[in-house]
């Protein structure tokens, strides 16, 4: 209404036409970039594992689809207990639910620029002038003037650098989001693999301990043979230091075990020191799940969509950068009430309404050189889009083909073990008989013992690499991930 009062009827008219002609040109806006907005890799996939045929062979069990989350698969209930403490707890998760509410927040701040900012302001003014009449003296003018007033501006998106700025932040956005499950993938895998070394660490202590019992007693009838001098001195002492050997290597496993609960009260958010309950009994492997298609990695691996949608917001960029080559208009209007008395301020208006337009002349080709920078900027995300893949490509075949051989090495190991097993009991009927000397029997008490710590650790090794497998093949559970509720109020 106050720019009928401010225009008169031929300027409306033809601000009029004007604005209505420019608003049906650019309104739509129009960007000078096309943005694919689904990038693809920049490889061909193979169409299968290379290692897959000979893995879902080689399992004693059928392959079959591994449950969601995959945890699950392994049958131990304080596994899960300790997984969800740390999707709650842990610190590297945690960081990257804030770096994820920044992101929401920039985004909001982007959005801002879709719309006209509003200003108002109000203010007194008091003025003081003197005067000089001649012979009647100076004359002293007091003045005071009240004023309220409504400012708007606004930049119209002609080029759509705004909406391309915004979808630039929503598909970082996304990325900030991919990260999140990402990093619980890792954090949950880790928490895994720390506790299956936890539970190989504590039933090693347990075999050595059994393993000195054994030769503490081989020691006693050492002893007991040699007092009735059917031993030498020889034998005595070499069983003794079979009996010292076997105490030494109990307190490094367990340090090693301190360390490991250490390491994993760090990934559940815990003081080092924190006690680690103890657990049941050193899980089974699962049967081998069904490995897909490596297509798969593109919607189940949360690295690989973050580092898609990275790609997405660099080309976004680029229109921006291209955008801001171009004219800019700015539309600026003001409204308000001003006047010398307090009682008649809402009677007298004022209006205005500009409308700018701004164009590079000369930059010496600083916003071109931008446009080129973003774009190769865009490049590198494409490549690093392709490594990412290509890095969880070769995680699925590593895991596949470690635990496939590891699974034929521990057959082997137990073979060589029961082998052993028969040597050291041919060997002790020897010794008995007097047909050898003890010499032998320590010989193959010592490969027995060996053998047998080997196969503890050669299983948790095959169990770490299907967890590997696991955390490499991704899947869908970390999209029902929440913010830990204490982020949440905070």
């Amino acid at each position: 209404m106050f720019f009928s009062k401010l225009l008169s009827r031929q300027s409306q008219m033809n601000a009029t036409a004007v604005l209505f002609a420019f608003f049906a040109l650019v309104l739509p806006g129009c960007s000078l970039h096309d943005v694919n907005e689904s990038p693809d890799l920049p490889l061909a996939l193979p169409s299968q594992y290379g290692a897959a045929p000979d893995a879902n062979k080689s399992g004693a069990s059928p392959a079959r689809a591994a449950p969601s989350p995959w945890w699950r698969d392994i049958k131990d209930d304080r596994l899960q207990d300790l997984i969800k403490i740390a999707l709650e707890k842990n610190y590297d998760i945690r960081k990257a639910w804030t770096r994820l509410e920044q992101s929401e927040h920039l985004l909001t701040q982007t959005n801002a620029a879709l719309f006209p900012e509003v200003s108002g302001s109000a203010d007194i003014t008091r003025s003081r002038s003197v005067s000089q009449f001649g012979g009647f003296g100076d004359q002293v003018f007091l003045n005071t003037q009240y004023r309220v007033n409504l400012s708007t501006t606004y930049e119209l998106d002609i080029w759509a650098r705004a909406l391309n700025t915004r979808s630039g932040n929503i598909a970082s956005l996304d990325a900030n989001r991919f990260d999140i499950e990402a990093t619980a993938l890792t954090i949950c895998g880790q928490v895994a693999e720390t506790w299956i070394r936890i539970l190989e660490q504590r039933s090693q202590i347990d075999l050595l301990e059994r393993q000195l019992q054994t030769n503490k007693t081989f020691s006693l009838l050492i002893e007991m043979r040699f007092n009735q001098g059917q031993n030498t001195a020889l034998d005595v002492l070499q069983q003794r230091q079979q009996v010292a050997s076997s105490k030494t290597q109990i307190p490094l496993a367990k340090a090693r075990l301190g360390v490991l609960e250490h390491q994993l009260n760090i990934l559940l958010g815990r003081a080092p020191a924190t006690t680690v309950p103890r657990g049941a009994r050193f899980p089974d492997v699962p049967p081998w799940p069904v490995l897909g298609v490596p297509g798969d990695i593109l919607s189940q691996r949360p690295d690989v969509k973050a580092a898609q949608q990275r790609l997405l917001a660099a080309d976004y960029q680029v229109a921006v950068k291209v955008a801001e080559r171009l004219p800019a208009l700015r539309l600026n209007a003001s409204a308000g009430y001003q006047s010398f008395e307090l009682s008649t301020l809402f009677s007298n208006m004022v209006a205005n309404a500009a409308a700018g337009l701004t164009a590079p002349l000369f930059d010496a080709g600083r916003r071109a050189a931008a446009v080129d920078q973003q774009a190769a900027v865009t490049k590198e995300r494409l490549q690093d889009f392709g490594k990412v893949a290509l890095t969880a490509l070769k995680e699925v075949e590593d895991a596949v083909v470690q635990e496939r051989f590891q699974e034929r090495h521990i057959v082997e190991l137990k073979e060589q073990l029961a082998l052993a097993q028969q040597a050291l009991e041919e060997a002790k009927n020897r010794y008995r008989s007097g047909l050898s000397e003890y010499l032998q029997v320590l010989t193959s008490l010592q490969a027995v013992q060996r053998l047998e710590q080997t196969v503890f650790s050669a299983s948790r090794d095959r169990l770490l690499f299907r967890i590997q497998l696991y955390r490499a093949l991704g899947g869908s559970w970390t999209k029902t991930l929440e913010v830990p509720e204490d982020l949440k109020n905070s």
